[in-house]
């Protein structure tokens, strides 16, 4: 089985809208399976869609109009964000270090895949981290 035909699989798995699936493919389409470093294509996959997932949550984030100096910090780290792991580690921790609800709202949509990496048996973090993201 492919890596595009896998990333659909979990893309059906997580209920995932086609913008989301279509974002994942694109990302996984300059991989080979040699930058999966190993890990397994349900890993891959999964971690795509949540960066799929992370680049739309930023883009709301950084598009809230506020005068809060909690946002704006938000904003920035966001913007500093040079790549899509770093976004998913800035979004993960996101939702322990801000009250604002309307970040909350937003961080709420993420895809939840703790258990399709459960299932898979792999950390999603470490999944993130070890594949050589090309965008």
């Amino acid at each position: 089985m492919t890596l595009m035909a896998v990333v659909s699989n979990v893309a059906d798995e997580l209920n995932t809208d086609g913008a989301t699936e279509n974002e994942a493919r694109t990302l996984v389409a300059s991989l080979d399976e040699s930058e999966t470093n190993g890990r397994k294509f349900e890993a891959t996959a999964s971690a795509a869609l949540v960066l799929a997932r992370d680049e739309f949550v930023s883009t709301r984030i950084r598009g809230i109009s506020a005068d809060s100096d909690e946002i704006e910090q938000i904003q920035n780290t966001l913007e500093r964000a040079t790549s899509p792991a770093e976004r998913f580690r800035v979004l993960n921790n996101l939702h322990h270090v801000t009250d604002d609800e309307r970040i909350q709202r937003v961080l709420q949509r993420r895809l939840d895949a703790e258990n399709v990496a459960e299932k898979h048996g792999f950390v999603l973090k470490t999944a993130v981290e070890n594949v050589g993201w090309s965008a």
